[in-house]
């Protein structure tokens, strides 16, 4: 019996120091449980107190469960005891083992990082990140537009196509010279005689079965393209020996007179082999017995040379680039304008060779020597605006420069743009 007693005695001992020792541990979760709170700082209090009881019940539902079971055990134990007369035994207190720090601070660390099903509405109703938000607005808006957009009979789409291919050809007719020669055909044409030509072409055809599958941008380039013209920049020889426009009667290729004739044919010759199948001349495009269209093609002049894909200025008097300043082309009033509108030049000699061995804009490959020749500003001969300022600068480029009539030199000077 004593020695019993002295177990039962052991045994309660044992009991308060791991009762104590639990109550320890306890603390010590409920100190690292607030540690957490601290660092996330995100739970309210009502939250910290909900997750503590979760806490507490998580942990003492299993230890209950144990507990339990093994009394179950123990008196089935005494049962058989008794039965057998072996005298009865106090139970033995059950403690459960508290968990390790490490597996309380994983366990206090997913106890915090749960969420409350208030969380889960809070985060619920916050909007979405930006890039989500812009990506939902930007299909909204399509859908909106897709769906506000009445869809279009594609009769009435073609009928505004058809339109507006019809207006970007009559705009570009409309700044072209009036009169252009067929550098394949040698025949003079007006500007409504090229219509007809380019609707009877198989690149007009193309594009008028297919446009509803072409751009407006298309459109207009293939129009830019077909009406390309070369511009002749020349010194006039005698009025009777220029061909005229009344001398033009049919393919400019075969005649044989005037004397001037060649240089026209070469012209011709020159702009077809350099790819441009329309040629203007000041010689014979303009019919000068018809005083309207004689004004309208001087006022018109510059814009024309400056709209050309090319101008090709022959020098008559110039059979080397040594030669180049002394030549006539840079003596006469109308030459100025012929210099500083064009985009693009090519000079020739009287030869009608290149007067430079080089494929590029003379322009541009000569640009300092035109300087140097014509005390003109490089940055005006690159880009020159016509106009009324700095007058008296301009009239220093025509110091040296003759013209038969004196109004001349103030269309060299101004220019005029072809109807506004």
């Amino acid at each position: 019996m004593g020695v019993d007693k002295a177990g039962k005695k052991s045994s309660r001992f044992n009991f308060i120091r791991k009762s104590a020792s639990r109550t320890t541990d306890d603390s010590t979760i409920q100190e690292l449980e607030a540690s957490v709170d601290g660092i996330e700082g995100n739970s309210t209090p009502a939250l910290e107190g909900a997750q503590g009881e979760e806490a507490r019940d998580l942990e003492d539902e299993p230890n209950t469960q144990d507990e339990t079971n093994m009394q179950d055990e123990i008196n089935a134990q005494d049962e058989t005891n008794t039965q057998a007369g072996s005298p009865r035994q106090d139970p033995v207190p059950i403690v459960t083992e508290p968990p390790q720090d490490e597996s309380l601070r994983q366990d206090s660390l997913s106890i915090v990082e749960t969420e409350s099903p208030q969380e889960e509405a809070e985060m619920q109703s916050m909007p979405p990140p930006l890039d989500t938000l812009g990506q939902e607005f930007a299909y909204t808006a399509e859908d909106a537009d897709r769906a506000d957009s009445p869809v279009e009979d594609p009769e009435v789409t073609l009928k505004n196509l058809r339109e507006t291919f019809q207006n970007i050809i009559d705009d570009k007719l409309a700044n072209i010279p009036l009169r252009l020669i067929d550098t394949h055909s040698g025949i003079l044409h007006t500007s409504n005689d090229l219509e007809g030509i380019f609707k009877e072409s198989e690149e007009y055809q193309r594009l008028y079965e297919n446009l509803l599958s072409t751009s407006v941008s298309k459109l207009q380039r293939k129009v830019d393209e077909f009406f390309q013209y070369a511009m002749l920049s020349h010194k006039w020889a005698s009025a009777k020996d220029e061909p005229q426009y009344w001398q033009i009667k049919g393919n400019v290729y075969d005649m044989d007179a005037p004397r001037e004739i060649c240089k026209l044919q070469q012209f011709c010759t020159t702009s077809k082999r350099e790819g441009y199948r329309w040629a203007w001349s000041d010689t014979c495009c303009i019919d000068k017995t018809n005083n309207a269209e004689l004004q309208e093609s001087i006022i018109s002049m510059f814009s024309w040379y400056k709209e050309s894909a090319i101008t090709i200025v022959y020098l008559a008097d110039v059979s080397d680039i040594s030669q180049l300043k002394d030549s006539q082309w840079f003596k006469r009033g109308w030459t100025l304008q012929e210099l500083l509108a064009p985009q693009f030049i090519r000079f020739y000699k009287q030869d009608w060779q290149p007067l430079i061995d080089s494929g590029k804009n003379h322009k541009v490959e000569l640009l300092t020597i035109l300087h140097d020749i014509t005390r003109i500003d490089i940055d005006v001969l690159k880009v020159f605006q016509p106009g009324v300022d700095n007058v008296k600068k301009r009239l220093s480029w025509v110091g040296t420069r003759t013209t038969k009539k004196i109004e001349d030199i103030a269309y060299c000077l101004m220019g005029k743009r072809h109807r506004s």
